[in-house]
Parts: structure tokens; C-alpha cells; sequence
């Protein structure tokens, strides 16, 4: 490797460390920065809306969706809860090394928020079902491979007009 090369690899990869290192440090103010989980605003939001999208492609009736709408409302605060555990459990174990003594107990009470987290969401999902007619719950899975399919081909054509990039799209040299 050349010295220009290991100068502008060296300047980028101090760069880099400097990112992170004012990325997870506090502001001035005191203020904490928003956690990772913060910057994927709606991720829940977003679920509910492609349920709702697939649920009305099986032409739900107005009471159903009324049914839907209740059930996704009560079911609301346990997942913001949730969700703010979950942030504030990923605020502390980033700042945690894994020789920490605090580690291992941080680190599984991820584990055990993420296993709750699944099981609200299924809970939710069995509620909704119930909600169904038989002939409803036979379509869905047809709906939501469709409607995966066509998520897929949108994100091959932004693919083909945005090739990746990269240290991991160029030849080694």
C-alpha cells in the first residue's frame, strides 16, 4: 500500500472513531441523544398500516375495522411502554463493554424485552384473526405474499438505479 493511500485510510478511519465518539456522547445541555431505536421513527406505526393495507384488500366490513381499530388502540399503550423500555435498555447496553460487569444482566433483559415484544405482537394478531371470517383469514397469506412481492421488485428496480457502492462493491487490490 502506497503512503498516499495508508494517509487517506488513516484520516478516514480517524474520522470515523471521532463520529462515533460525539454520536454516543451526551450534548452540552445534559440531554441524552436519541438512541438508535429512536431514529427508525413509526416502525410500529408502520406494521399497523401494512396489517390495515392487507386487511382491506379481504374487504373487512365496517364493524371489523371498527373491531380492529379498538383492539390496535388498547393494545397502544403496552407497546409504547414496551418500546420505551426496550429504547432505554439499548441506550444502557451501548455504553456497556462486554467485560462489564453489568453486561450479561443488561444483555438479557434485551432478550427478555424482545421475547415480550414478539409475544404482544402475537397476541394482537390473534385478537385481530378472531375478528375474521374463515374465508378472510384463507386469503390473507395470499395478500401478504403479494403484497412482499411487490415490495420486493420495488426495491430490485431502486437497486438497479442506485447500484451499491463501496469498499464491498470494488475489486481488491
Amino acid at each position: 500500500m502506497n503512503t498516499l493511500r495508508k494517509a487517506v485510510l488513516g484520516t478516514l478511519m480517524a474520522a470515523s472513531l471521532a463520529t462515533a465518539v460525539y454520536a454516543a456522547s451526551p450534548p452540552p445541555d445534559g440531554t441524552a441523544p436519541p438512541a438508535h431505536g429512536e431514529w427508525r421513527h413509526g416502525r410500529e406505526h408502520h406494521r399497523v398500516d401494512l396489517l390495515m393495507h392487507a386487511l382491506k384488500q379481504v374487504n373487512i366490513t365496517d364493524q371489523q375495522k371498527q373491531s380492529v381499530r379498538g383492539i390496535l388502540q388498547s393494545a397502544k399503550p403496552q407497546f409504547e411502554a414496551l418500546m420505551g423500555q426496550i429504547r432505554d435498555n439499548e441506550r444502557t447496553l451501548i455504553t456497556l463493554g462486554p467485560d462489564d460487569p453489568n453486561y450479561a444482566a443488561t444483555l438479557a433483559t434485551a432478550k427478555t424485552l424482545a421475547a415480550n415484544m414478539v409475544q404482544q405482537r402475537s397476541d394482537v394478531r390473534v385478537q385481530i384473526y378472531s375478528v375474521l371470517t374463515p374465508k378472510q383469514k384463507a386469503e390473507l397469506p395470499q395478500v401478504f405474499a403479494n403484497m412482499k412481492a411487490k415490495a420486493d421488485q420495488k426495491r430490485q428496480e431502486w437497486l438497479q438505479q442506485h447500484p451499491p457502492s463501496g469498499p464491498s462493491s470494488e475489486p481488491n487490490s
